[in-house]
């Protein structure tokens, strides 16, 4: 037999033309892969903008609300966390807001320091023991003063003394208690208490009478100043609290302004309120025993800072204070010279009459 016939047959393709086609080929794939890239940098920025934008928003809103744009709501339109997040910015600062109106209202009913005291503390009844100096104000001549008024016309007026009174407290550290008729209470050293709290109501006193006399020359106050140990805290009932302070200290607070009419004196301070504040200058005026004190009291008149009394006013202070020690010491006979020749020198003449 024959064998098969075999065939051979050889291909041949220029390098060149191969060659070629590979560099083709690379450059399809380097441009494919660049594609890829600027697409995944596009998809990177967009997810980053996406990420950032209501961030930033969030944070822009965070810090209109610190400081204090309460109406200020975050725009976030996303279902994720951003979203959450968003709301509960919202929905902390409408409580903000809700908060800052309770505060607004409770701080025209009392005191702001008494409605942040109320606010960050826990409301309940019950009370402290602490040293405060209480301020009971008066207003001497307001009834005349009111006559032919009408009632509208007397509550703006009253308002407007009130007004005034309660500005000088709260300038000098006090807080307004409370307002009872035409007379106000103020408390320095509750609810929060300070280095010099009686200095601060010896000041508000003094202005507060320099104010009520440039306001009208009908009306003149009257002031008594009292420090000691106080019960302050919330009194009332569980559904109606007040914040206040009870006790002897506020009783004798109250006696010594009753007292300023008797001794024609525009004020009367405690011993301890004046030991309380050494700065300033007192004429002592008498030793007292008020309503529901077993124990006498000496009671002062405060004059003045002292480097704003004169030599003529010293002076007055020095022989009246003698007079009244010949008085006590029962010579009858120089108490009575010496209080004659005050009644020519003295400008309260009622407070030196024999």
């Amino acid at each position: 037999p024959e064998s098969p016939m075999q065939v051979f047959a050889v291909i041949q393709r220029s390098y060149d033309e191969n060659n070629e086609n590979v560099v083709q080929f690379r450059n399809l794939l380097i441009e494919f892969y660049g594609v890829i890239l600027v697409l995944s940098l596009v998809a990177v920025i967009f997810l980053a903008r996406s990420i950032t934008n209501p961030v930033s928003r969030l944070a822009h809103a965070v810090k209109r609300i610190e400081d204090g744009d309460y109406a200020m709501r975050a725009q976030v339109q996303s279902r994720d966390e951003l979203g959450a997040l968003a709301e509960s910015v919202n929905s902390m600062a409408k409580g903000l807001a809700e908060k800052e109106k309770v505060r607004d209202l409770l701080g025209k009913v009392v005191s702001q320091q008494i409605a942040e005291e109320l606010l960050n503390n826990p409301v309940e009844l019950g009370g402290e023991e602490r040293t405060a100096t209480i301020l009971f104000s008066d207003i001497r001549g307001f009834t005349s003063f009111c006559e032919g008024k009408s009632p509208q016309k007397v509550l703006e007026e009253l308002n407007k003394v009130l007004s005034r009174i309660s500005d000088i407290i709260e300038a000098h550290q006090g807080v307004v208690d409370k307002y009872q008729g035409d007379a106000v209470m103020a408390l320095f050293g509750a609810p929060i208490a300070g280095e010099h709290d009686a200095d601060n109501a010896m000041a508000a006193s003094l202005e507060i009478i320099a104010a009520l006399d440039a306001m009208d020359s009908q009306l003149a106050a009257c002031v008594g100043i009292n420090t000691g140990l106080v019960v302050a805290g919330n009194l009332g009932s569980a559904n109606r609290l007040n914040y206040s302070v009870i006790g002897d200290t506020v009783n004798l607070a109250a006696r010594l302004e009753s007292l300023t009419r008797f001794y024609s004196v525009n004020n009367i301070v405690s011993e301890a309120s004046m030991l309380a504040a050494p700065d300033y200058v007192y004429r002592e005026l008498d030793e007292v025993r008020v309503a529901g004190k077993s124990e006498s009291v000496k009671i002062f008149e405060l004059i003045g800072r002292e480097s704003q009394i004169g030599p003529e006013k010293r002076g007055e202070i020095t022989a009246f204070a003698s007079a009244l020690h010949q008085y006590r010491q029962q010579n009858w006979s120089q108490a009575r010279q010496e209080f004659t020749a005050l009644g020519s020198a003295c400008e309260n003449t009622n407070l030196v009459q024999v």
